[in-house]
């Protein structure tokens, strides 16, 4: 069996001596210093997980997810941030925009190796439930994480971040039944984590407008949290 792939995209050679030591008895890690390189590289070939520095010379590192949604396959691929920055403003656009984790500098190796192999754990658990799901004119394609609004002969993908696809399809899964928002964290970013539960509302209330023509949404239960239902 082939090791996992890792790409880290930081421009500190101390980062990157100190991260191949515990990353590359496990993993296949490469590294480049800057985004250019960093695209370049996954337009030829997809890792399995992204370490991602926010400050790189020639730009912000969340540039970068922007350019995955272009990339056939890259969508699903985890990103842990790395940054010196540790504001709780900084955490949450990061969350929004789709990272699956957020350490901050300095940390310890070990933490680092800990939740990547939980990153890579829920992929691998993510990437066995094929097919699609339809729910009347709303279609999750599981594999491709992706979802699709249809009317008539037409079907139109809807624009949805990795993360944004994981709680709609985890609710989806679970039609009709209340999820807390502890359950939601727990399903979607793993045990080991440090996301706040205002994530949670900020990714909700971005699925709810983009399922706004569509027969289904995300309901709040005041209290309780979330769960998928009929728009009535």
């Amino acid at each position: 069996m082939s090791r996992a792939t890792i790409l880290l995209i930081d421009d500190d050679p101390e980062i990157q001596t100190l991260l191949e030591t515990v990353l590359t008895p496990t993993y296949a890690l490469f590294h480049v210093d800057n985004l250019k390189n960093a695209r370049d590289f996954i337009n030829r070939s997809v890792p399995d997980l992204i370490l991602l520095d926010d400050e790189l010379p020639d730009g912000r590192g969340i540039e970068m997810f922007n350019n995955l949604k272009n990339v056939e396959g890259a969508r699903e691929t985890p990103i842990l941030m790395l940054t010196k920055k540790g504001a709780v403003e900084n955490k949450v656009a990061a969350f929004e925009l789709g990272a699956e984790d957020y350490i901050t500098k300095p940390f310890e190796p070990l933490e680092v190796m800990a939740r990547v192999q939980l990153r890579l754990k829920h992929k691998r658990v993510d990437s066995s439930n094929s097919g699609s799901s339809r729910f009347d004119d709303l279609e999750l394609d599981v594999p491709m994480s992706k979802a699709y609004l249809h009317s008539g002969e037409s079907k139109n993908e809807i624009d949805m971040t990795p993360i944004e696809f994981k709680i709609l399809y985890l609710l989806a899964s679970k039609k009709g039944e209340v999820l807390s928002r502890r359950d939601i964290l727990k399903e979607v970013w793993g045990e080991s984590q440090h996301v706040i539960e205002r994530t949670v509302d900020q990714h909700v209330s971005k699925i709810r407008k983009k399922l706004q023509e569509s027969t289904y949404t995300v309901r709040s239960a005041h209290g309780r949290g979330y769960a998928f239902v009929k728009n009535i």
